[in-house]
């Protein structure tokens, strides 16, 4: 998964961000984004706050179907968990809420699949039909159905 990230200084030192201004954005992966970030030498264009963690969360459960969410969402909430601070607890919560919430969704929405659905949601819809089917499967074989 790719993150948009801000350089905080040019020539970082990682292959293929050479030339790359302070200041300027580039869209790289996910350990790239980790190491600059963690080194200091960049920050994520758009980061998740509390505030909008929390909107989210609150417009999630007024919907009854699935609000669609940034591709890159869980690993915004990540980052954003790393670098929480003092709000770190609040966030773990809110995030929590917001997953159980759409899990709840995904679950009564067995078997389809909601075009809102974050790539890591459509694996774990496929994983519980497969394993629903294999369930059902058994009650059967032992039903003599």
């Amino acid at each position: 998964m790719k993150i948009k990230v801000r350089l905080l200084q040019e020539n970082p030192g990682l292959p293929g961000l050479e030339g790359i201004m302070a200041g300027e954005e580039v869209e790289v992966e996910e350990w790239t984004a980790r190491t600059l970030i963690k080194r200091g030498l960049a920050e994520v264009v758009e980061p998740l706050t509390f505030v909008e963690l929390r909107r989210m969360v609150l417009a999630e459960e007024r919907e009854r179907g699935l609000r669609e969410l940034p591709p890159d969402f869980l690993l915004r909430l990540s980052i954003a968990l790393e670098q929480a601070g003092e709000l770190k607890n609040q966030m773990v919560e809110a995030a929590e809420e917001l997953l159980e919430t759409r899990i709840q969704k995904i679950l009564s929405s067995l078997p389809y699949k909601s075009e809102n659905m974050l790539p890591e949601e459509v694996a774990l819809l496929n994983l519980l039909s497969v394993e629903l089917e294999r369930w059902k499967e058994e009650i059967k074989r032992r039903l003599g159905i």
